[in-house]
């Protein structure tokens, strides 16, 4: 959006601008016909638009000659009937002030969502990180000969699935052991009732 300002003063005062020219897109902007934006007041635009802390800005650009430099300015557009944010450019040209606005409202919804796919992705680093500790430490203390060890891991992805599956294959090593134990023990106790078979044999046979 582009536009011109010529001023009305009074005395040493700048009491208003006047729009001297504007282009098409501001015209739509103002939800004005094309050239209809010409010869209007800016003050009272602005307070259509909640906006008058601009005017002052305006001012200090015209005495100052200093250019300014405004990034996303949250502004009501009339044509299009809903908040846009614009970065604004202004400047000090002869007796008038050229004023162009350049809509990034897009632009910073695109980086919003840019930041929050990048958080998103660093929270999922920290969990799969997290995850990765806790298996690494069941499996460092099933290593080590405890094989009651809790694994806190589970879910449908792929590290949730490792989880599960470490679960199983405790619980099947501890099955496996407590049958070991069991037939050790039972083996054991066949051995002594043979050595006594073995005893009473040998006595008989004397």
């Amino acid at each position: 959006l582009a536009m011109n300002f010529f001023f009305f003063f009074n005395f040493d005062a700048v009491v208003d601008f006047v729009f001297a020219a504007a282009n098409p897109t501001f015209d739509e902007f103002l939800g004005r016909p094309e050239g209809g934006s010409v010869g209007l007041r800016l003050r009272a635009q602005q307070e259509d638009a909640g906006t008058q802390w601009i005017f002052e800005r305006y001012v200090e650009v015209l005495a100052t000659g200093e250019p300014l430099a405004l990034d996303n300015v949250p502004r009501l557009a009339p044509g299009l009937g809903h908040l846009r944010y614009w970065d604004l450019r202004a400047s000090r040209v002869g007796r008038f002030v050229g004023v162009t606005f350049r809509d990034v409202t897009e632009e910073l919804r695109l980086q919003r969502e840019s930041e929050l796919a990048r958080e998103r992705e660093r929270a999922q680093a920290a969990d799969l990180q997290s995850k990765v500790d806790d298996m690494l430490d069941v499996l460092a203390r099933a290593a080590a000969g405890d094989l009651t060890v809790h694994v806190p891991i589970t879910g449908t992805d792929a590290i949730g699935q490792m989880g599960t599956a470490l679960t199983k294959l405790l619980g099947d090593l501890r099955t496996s052991i407590s049958s070991i134990a069991n037939n050790s023990e039972a083996l054991a106790a066949a051995s002594e009732e043979l050595q006594v078979v073995a005893v009473q044999m040998g006595t008989n046979s004397a």
